[in-house]
């Protein structure tokens, strides 16, 4: 190749200058594309974590407003039933108002006349007002939400939330009145760590600003006037919309959503410049090394081009070309084959600190002492192969080291017998060392702790099993969680979290060894992997045994987080681990199981992976075949819990599943049924309590004690979403004859949140049949006064987890009295799960339930016993 060059030098000459100019080419190529799509993936991600963001804050604004109209529903209720000035006192004292969270709570009359407020002593008339006129004048019972204003009884700014009175003969007869910060809001879009210039706005469709995270109080600003903006708040669909508008002065990244069933929208805005400032950072510094690196093809090019041209290689040549290879940011240094310096350019002064003067002649090693190992290696391979590539750690003058990159090449002279020299460019790398230190730092380390994650974990307890296997000697895995951290974090917030995270990795770490491991598997989860333990079980299981306790004792010390002290526990699992014939999921789940019996036997203790708990995972998967075959082989029955009024007369019945297993007796249904919705048998087993309930729904028909029974049924959401459910049961009741009025299914709130639209479908279908339904345990779940309004619901169930502290918990006694109020307020039946007492009973009664269910008037029993029943209360 080099003899062609030389033949024709001009040919050279070009396929040189071609070759850089397909080089360059590439370079800017790369580097215009790379810079476009940081920048389109910056903005991507910034509109992503908007709507990200908006979504959460759409959910919680929602529950503060669903919070207080439900308040206002119940005022509504009381009012127009008692229609006395003691509503609201009766209320405070139940506790359902909380009189540290409403700036104003009251009722006027149909005058205007504030006949009960929170105000004790306080005359006021609000005849005039608008929303006292919108009640009057328009006959639907609308939520009504106002602008903030300066209230006129607190001197302070509020937004008025408001609802019609209704008198007997449906005549105006009021309004309702609850007013609350705007701050309310605004401490709620506080909440997330975010950037000073982000706004999030709480925003009515005509563009008016209830609440703002930034200048809230700020009265030249009170409503939106970016046309953009109004025009998609006027527009905008229920999934949100994302939009770039000028806003606050500046361009920004704008995210809304309208909040469900109320005519307002959540919007956050970032700006543009911020969200783009990395990725355009990241973008000038790749255009200045594709620059540099341009500078450097170029001027490659364009010395090869000197030496094919000049035909020699000379210490005179080379300073003639200092002037160009001057201007390259890399280092270019020269040296004959004994070492000796022959060209040090500007950048190699730059880079080391010796200047040509100092450096020329010298021999490399005294102004550059590396590894000289690997320097001699290097200058061999170069020598050989005639060029090498490769890092490389050098020192400056001051005596500070760093890497570089290394391109070393031989150069010929044009005699024979000329000496040779190596032609380097070294290149500074160690940013770049340093980035990819960072880089393997967040792959491979947890960032709140510092302690190794996840991925190191598995890592290093691959390279201990091997250990363990050649050795013979067994290790250990501690899986640690936190008990109640969640607690601290709603109620501390996340930054006093992670100071207790900090704060039990370094006691973890106080109490391991050199050869241990500590990390952080995530959340409020750590593991401690201890190596080389003794060689006898027992003695090994001593030697974790007391590590676990020093653990416990460690973690139950008080932590000090800020000005506070915080007590805490944990509950460890412990898993032995003796070669290779364990895996590393395998040990983490069996660690995970005894964590869980930890939990399960009190808290703050350890507990052994053992047999038993590995026989309790395969009598599970023998449970999930049997259950296959037993719906087969006639073991499931149906037990029936009665219903009953406030006389105590039966009114129907609830339907529960039991297994009737041939060797293990009877399998409760806690555990079968959530097997049955993991392996995919909840749909033939729910259509088989159907059918089985149907056919007595339609045998009790026959007989006039039992003719106008009902029975409830529970459908969980996996069955009701099947795509043939509807199908199928009105198959079922067309084949047994089954009253369908007779019929209530019971659905769990959870159905509701993934596609209402399809559930609130398929109930209508089946509602126009005849079918009820129920919502069972509502208040425990996503409880929303939308699907309650949507939705033909016949009843609401009052679950038994605030039935059963009635009589001794506020808390549950006011959601007790509140779901009835609401329930009565939409025109549902109420009926109360889990009633063990009369004491229990009365008390519902009193507040206006008047249907129960539990063990006050009979457990879940056969079908032969429960028809004694009915001939008994017959007999009465």
């Amino acid at each position: 190749m080099l003899r062609k060059i030389k033949a024709n030098i001009l040919s050279g000459c070009a396929a040189i200058a071609l070759i850089g100019l397909f080089l360059t080419a590439g370079i800017w190529n790369y580097a215009i594309n790379h810079v476009r799509d940081g920048t389109a993936a910056a903005a991507r991600n910034e509109v992503e974590k908007n709507e990200n963001l908006v979504l959460a804050m759409e959910e919680q604004t929602i529950r503060v407003i669903r919070n207080i109209d439900q308040l206002l529903l119940i005022i509504k209720d009381q009012t127009e039933q008692t229609g006395g000035s003691d509503v609201l006192k009766r209320l405070i004292k139940a506790k359902v108002i909380d009189t540290d969270t409403y700036s104003f709570a009251g009722v006027a009359n149909a005058n205007g006349d504030v006949v009960a407020s929170l105000l004790p002593t306080l005359i006021a008339n609000v005849g005039a007002r608008d929303y006292f006129q919108y009640h009057k004048q328009d006959p639907s019972d609308q939520l009504q939400i106002g602008k903030p204003r300066i209230g006129r009884f607190t001197g302070r700014r509020v937004i008025l939330f408001t609802r019609r009175i209704n008198k007997p003969d449906g005549a105006f007869g009021g309004v309702v009145i609850i007013g609350i910060d705007p701050r309310a809001f605004s401490q709620l879009y506080e909440k997330p760590h975010l950037s000073p210039s982000t706004i999030i706005s709480l925003i009515a469709s005509d563009g008016g600003i209830l609440a703002r995270r930034i200048a809230l109080y700020s009265t030249q600003e009170t409503s939106i006037r970016s046309q953009a903006l109004l025009a998609q708040l006027r527009n905008a669909s229920p999934t949100g919309f994302s939009i770039k508008t000028e806003l606050a002065g500046a361009p920004r990244f704008v995210s809304g959503r309208p909040l469900r069933d109320y005519p307002l929208s959540v919007v956050i805005s970032t700006v543009e410049s911020e969200a783009l400032a990395n990725a355009q950072r990241q973008g000038r510094d790749l255009v200045m090394e594709a620059a540099m690196e341009t500078a450097v093809v170029l001027l490659f090019c364009g010395m090869l081009t000197v030496i094919l041209l000049r035909q020699r290689r000379s210490e005179k040549h080379i300073r003639n070309q200092a002037a160009l290879l001057d201007k390259a940011q890399d280092a270019i240094i020269v040296r004959t084959l004994s070492h000796k310096i022959v060209y040090w350019n500007q950048g190699a002064e730059r880079l080391y600190g010796w200047t040509a003067k100092e450096a020329l002649g010298k021999e490399i090693s005294a102004l550059l002492p590396a590894d000289s190992q690997l320097s001699d290696n290097a200058t061999q391979a170069v020598i050989r192969d005639g060029e090498w590539r490769g890092e490389i750690v050098q020192r400056h003058k001051n005596g500070t080291q760093f890497t570089v990159e290394g391109h070393w090449a031989l150069v010929s002279g044009e005699e024979r017998h000329a000496e040779q020299s190596i032609f380097e460019i070294n290149t500074n790398i160690s940013h770049r060392k340093i980035a990819e230190r960072k880089i393997h730092y967040l792959a491979y380390y947890d960032s709140v702790t510092g302690l190794p994650n996840r991925l190191f974990l598995h890592d290093r307890l691959a390279g201990a099993l091997e250990r363990a296997s050649r050795t013979g000697r067994p290790g250990a895995l501690l899986l640690i969680d936190l008990d109640n951290f969640k607690t601290i974090n709603d109620t501390l917030g996340h930054d006093k979290g992670d100071m207790l995270l900090q704060e039990v990795a370094s006691r973890l770490q106080a109490n391991a060894r050199r050869v241990d491991m500590v990390a952080r598997l995530g959340g409020d989860e750590f593991v401690m992997m201890l190596e080389d333990l003794a060689d006898l079980e027992q003695t090994a299981g001593n030697q974790v045994h007391t590590v676990g306790e020093k653990v416990l004792n460690a973690l139950s010390q008080p932590f000090e987080l800020g000005s506070a002290l915080h007590h805490t526990s944990a509950s460890i699992g412990i898993t032995l681990f003796y070669g290779n014939q364990d895996q590393a999921n395998d040990l983490l789940k069996r660690a995970d199981m005894a964590m869980y019996q930890a939990k399960a036997a009190g808290r703050n203790t350890m507990r052994f992976f053992s047999p038993a708990m590995q026989a309790a995972v395969s009598r599970r998967a023998l449970l999930e075949a049997d259950l296959r075959d037993g719906m087969g082989r006639n073991e499931l029955v149906l037990h029936y819990q009665p219903q009953v009024d406030s006389e105590g007369s039966i009114t129907g019945a609830e339907a529960l599943v039991r297994w009737q297993h041939p060797r293990h007796g009877l399998v409760s249904p806690a555990e079968f049924v959530p097997m049955a919705e993991e392996c995919g048998l909840i749909f033939p087993l729910g259509l088989w309590v159907l059918n089985t309930a149907c056919r007595q729904l339609a045998l009790w028909s026959t007989d006039p004690r039992s003719d106008a029974l009902s029975i409830s049924v529970n459908v969980s959401a996996r069955q009701f979403q099947h795509p043939h459910f509807v199908d199928v049961l009105l198959e079922v009741l067309e084949q047994t004859g089954a009253n369908p009025h007779r019929l209530k299914l019971e659905l769990t709130e959870s159905l509701f949140v993934t596609d209402m639209e399809i559930a609130a479908a398929k109930m209508s279908t089946l509602r126009a049949r005849g079918v009820e339904f129920s919502l069972d345990d509502f208040g425990t779940g996503y409880s929303s006064l939308s699907y309650l309004k949507r939705l033909p619901l016949k009843q609401v169930k009052i679950d038994q987890s605030f039935v059963r502290d009635v009589l001794t918990d506020s808390n549950d006694a006011a959601i007790a009295i509140m779901i009835v109020a609401l329930a009565r307020s939409l025109g549902l039946e109420v009926i109360a799960e889990g009633v063990e007492s009369v004491e229990q009973r009365q008390f519902l009664l009193e507040h206006g339930c008047s249907s129960y269910q539990g063990y006050l008037f009979s457990p879940p029993v056969p079908i032969a016993r429960f028809e004694t029943l009915l001939v008994s209360e017959a007999c009465q």
